[in-house]
């Protein structure tokens, strides 16, 4: 219990660098370990009066028996313990207080599965060599318990301590159970929503972040019991009308030339198509230029002969990459997109020479 203590002592002096939970969690612990020291401390004064009646204990039978039972019962509230404390729900930004706390609770649950492996060997049998032997055999299970969560997480004030650590426990139990991480059924940010907003139906809960329609016929009627006794406990009501309602996940984005071909092919001119769609004149040009080069739009049908034949020499006798030289010549009556779409049946022009040749 010394070590417990000292953990304790260390997450009271470091309480705001904690999250709530983690005090409900380990309120719970010692409790446990309280009434099992409480128990041991009893067994013992029987042993030591039990013993005093008999010269040999190794001779006595029954005294074996009721031996052998106890650490059955006293290996399995432990292992109760050790499968606690690898659930530890602390969290804290602070690399410091994580390694402290987390070799302080490490500490606690090698010591306390040490006891059970102990027990768990125990026949009845007083038997000192054995003993020995087993002591030496033990090999500290794997311990990941990892309460450092980095300087971006978030530390909340919870509505419902009491539920949230209720539902907790829930989802820890299953994904024991099932042998899953922690967070499968239930991440931090869904037991928050849940202890905050209280809903009251299998409906209302699918609206929670991170608990969907799969989740809601696993575990939704375990889920809701738990939410609905504590409204019923303490005179609460859903507060799922105050939630912002679930995004939904985004559609694809339409492809922006696509939709500009639509709507050219639709009949629209392009002033219009720009107008609609919050563009420039000239991006829509852009958007067309492309389908001019693929054989999709014939340049004629977007831009007049007469600028045609302006456009395509200055542009054939040009060299460079940057269209503005060429715009500068040809003046204000052509504008930059409409060199793009001559350039654009330029290049459809080139292609297509190549590919006859």
């Amino acid at each position: 219990m010394a070590s417990i203590k000292e953990l304790l002592e260390y997450l009271v002096q470091h309480r705001t660098s904690f999250n709530a939970e983690v005090f409900l969690w380990f309120e719970e612990l010692i409790t446990k370990l309280t009434f099992l020291q409480t128990t041991a401390d009893k067994f013992a004064i029987q042993l030591r009066h039990l013993f005093s009646l008999t010269p040999k204990a190794e001779d006595n039978t029954e005294l074996q028996e009721r031996i052998k039972t106890a650490a059955g019962w006293f290996g399995a509230e432990i292992k109760t313990l050790t499968d606690i404390i690898v659930q530890s729900p602390a969290v804290t930004d602070s690399a410091m207080h994580a390694k402290e706390y987390n070799e302080q609770l490490k500490e606690v649950f090698v010591l306390l599965s040490q006891q059970s492996f102990l027990l768990g060997g125990f026949t009845g049998k007083f038997d000192v060599e054995v003993y020995h032997r087993r002591k030496k055999a033990f090999v500290t299970p794997a311990f990941n318990v990892n309460a450092y969560a980095g300087a971006s997480d978030r530390k909340v004030e919870l509505a419902h301590p009491a539920l949230y650590y209720q539902l907790k426990k829930l989802s820890d139990t299953i994904c024991a159970r099932r042998n899953v991480p922690i967070y499968y059924v239930a991440s931090s940010k869904t037991l928050e929503e849940m202890t905050l907003y209280l809903p009251q139906t299998a409906e209302e809960l699918q609206q929670i972040s991170g608990f969907g329609k799969a989740k809601v016929e696993a575990y939704g009627t375990d889920v809701l019991s738990i939410i609905q006794e504590c409204c019923a406990e303490n005179g609460l009501v859903s507060a799922m009308a105050i939630k912002e309602p679930k995004k939904k996940r985004k559609e694809p984005k339409k492809d922006t030339k696509t939709e500009s071909l639509r709507l050219y092919n639709e009949g629209k001119a392009i002033s219009d198509i720009a107008k609609e769609r919050n563009l420039s004149v000239q991006t829509v040009e852009g958007h067309l230029a492309h389908y001019v080069q693929t054989g999709a739009i014939e340049i004629d049908t977007l831009i007049s002969k007469e600028k045609i034949a302006l456009i395509e020499p200055e542009l054939k006798n040009y060299t460079g990459t940057a269209i503005t030289p060429i715009k500068e010549k040809l003046g204000s009556s052509i504008s930059f997109g409409e060199i793009k779409l001559v350039q654009a049946w330029l290049n459809r022009t080139l292609e297509t020479e190549k590919q006859l040749k």
